[in-house]
């Protein structure tokens, strides 16, 4: 088997060590490769190794600047850092390149509500819906019915609220 058959096999178990040996394999030969560098990036941030998974996103976006799962995991360290303007930057670059992509949407309500910015938290609810996202948890439901909560908007607080035990 060849060094990314192996290091997927390796993700695979979330044996992110051994992965991370055959992906270093890959980049001593080749050093662009976009897909070693996002698993290496991955197996850091799995390690919790955020400086190292930081350095492999980063590489992967001097080949691809518009590469959406660099973005995003540049996003979530960006949260760990407690660097929410980063955060907001990187998620809303993902949205804007993959509006289907539910996590991006996730970690603006999030920092949204943790900022207390409920305007723009309705803002991005009425992009968040026309995009009709699926969402795979209630976390984005929950927070939107919270912020109509605190907006006294009661109905809709419930509407939102009911659509997020749905799931």
């Amino acid at each position: 088997m060849d060094n990314m058959t192996n290091a997927i096999e390796y993700l695979s178990k979330k044996d992110f060590s051994s992965a991370l040996v055959e992906l270093n394999k890959i980049l001593e030969n080749d050093k662009n490769n976009l897909e070693a560098l996002k698993n290496a990036g991955l197996c850091y941030f799995n390690l919790k190794d955020y400086e190292n998974s930081a350095k492999m996103f980063q590489r992967a976006r001097e080949i691809d600047n518009d590469d959406a799962t660099a973005l995003y995991y540049l996003a979530s360290l960006a949260i760990l850092m407690n660097n929410s303007e980063d955060a907001i930057n990187y998620s809303k670059k993902v949205i804007a390149l993959r509006p289907e992509f539910f996590d991006a949407y996730k970690i603006l309500f999030s920092i949204y509500l943790k900022e207390k910015r409920f305007k723009d938290i309705m803002e991005l609810q009425k992009e968040f819906s026309s995009k009709n996202v699926e969402a795979t948890d209630d976390t984005i439901h929950m927070i939107i019915a919270t912020t109509y909560m605190l907006n006294k908007d009661y109905k809709n607080a419930l509407y939102w609220y009911k659509l997020g035990h749905k799931n």
